[in-house]
């Protein structure tokens, strides 16, 4: 007799939902490139430090092989490069083979860019598992690899090179066990972090989600109204605060959404003068097909597993985005941890 594979219940995975969707919004987010550009001290973007990481194998690429393992247009990866190019990013010299064509390379400019952020991002992720006991952020890590292979297949994307004396400068006074976990901990999750930033996968990738779900409207207002379905009623400038955006760009937004009855703007029973925006039945039922496909490929992922594993990996990962979310930063981008945070509250008068 067959045995029946049991299909992992919704409450089982939404912390690994969670946690890869955190991730995504995080790569988003205008918080996250004002940080960014804080940290190099230069006018880049995360979409920008995605494309180095692409290119960084010290070998020379054409443009079109560029679009290849940067997934964008050829059209699209020619104005990506000549901005990195701009920014002393990338080189472009002659192809030898034929002098039409070009190569591209990352410069040392370009490694030196990408490794400031790396020690800063990697930081976080280290961090936020300050006052973790160490036997559960070795079963994290654990859970992270796995999920990371079963969700990737064969395609576990780009080796990151981590910087060197992160775990000393996450947890300078880690006892020698801690800091082993730790040094393991560190490469799982950057690798599974960085994936999830560069897959194409539908089950991490928010752009082929709303592709599959036939999404009418461009990213950043399918955002906006994921906020305004779960928040609302907001008002404009309630859903620019929420969304770290100008008032002015939240309205084109909700006008788009709008134009396409995915949201509605209402009169404001307290305030005659203003409105409130709230997710249509037809916003409503995008939001929940795009959910229900990601929750579908998930469970595809891990179906083969134990449900004990299923469930503590959702829930392991529910509180790391918890403390993920919940993290500060000063004023030169890096993460604080929790215990300067007691302190220094402590110490406020």
């Amino acid at each position: 007799m067959t045995p029946v594979t049991k299909e992992p219940a919704a409450a089982d995975v939404a912390g690994i939902i969670r946690f890869v969707n955190l991730i995504a919004a995080s790569g988003r987010s205008p918080r996250t490139t004002r940080r960014l550009q804080t940290v190099v001290q230069a006018n880049v973007t995360i979409t920008d430090t995605r494309a180095l990481v692409r290119l960084m194998p010290d070998r020379e690429i054409t443009v079109g092989q560029a679009a290849t393992v940067m997934d964008v247009d050829l059209s699209r990866a020619s104005r990506q490069l000549a901005r990195l190019q701009e920014l002393g990013l990338v080189a472009r010299t002659a192809d030898p083979g034929d002098r039409r064509s070009s190569r591209i390379t990352i410069t040392d400019g370009g490694r030196a860019l990408l490794h400031a952020w790396w020690a800063v991002w990697v930081n976080d992720y280290l961090v936020a598992v300050e006052d973790w006991p160490t036997g559960d952020i070795a079963r994290l890590g654990e859970l992270i690899e796995r999920l990371h292979r079963a969700m990737a297949l064969d395609d576990l994307g780009p080796v990151i090179d981590l910087p060197a004396g992160c775990v000393e400068r996450a947890a300078p006074h880690a006892d020698p066990a801690r800091r082993a976990v730790l040094e393991r901990f560190a490469p799982v999750v950057v690798s599974f972090v960085e994936w999830t930033g560069l897959t194409a996968d539908p089950a991490v990738n928010s752009l082929r989600l709303a592709q599959l779900a036939r999404c009418p409207v461009a990213m950043r207002s399918l955002i906006a109204l994921r906020v305004v379905a779960r928040h609302g009623p907001l008002t404009v400038s309630e859903l620019g605060d929420r969304l770290e955006i100008d008032s002015s760009r939240a309205s084109k937004y909700a006008t788009e959404l709008a134009d396409k009855a995915l949201l509605v703007r209402a009169v404001d029973n307290l305030d005659r003068r203003s409105s409130r925006l709230r997710a249509t039945r037809k916003g409503a039922e995008l939001i929940r097909r795009i959910d229900a496909l990601q929750h579908e490929k998930v469970c595809e992922a891990v179906a083969a597993w134990p449900p004990a594993d299923v469930t503590g990996c959702s829930s392991l990962l529910e509180r790391y985005a918890d403390d993920l979310a919940s993290g500060h930063v000063d004023a030169r981008g890096w993460a604080v941890p929790p215990t300067e945070r007691v302190r220094g509250a402590a110490a406020a008068p």
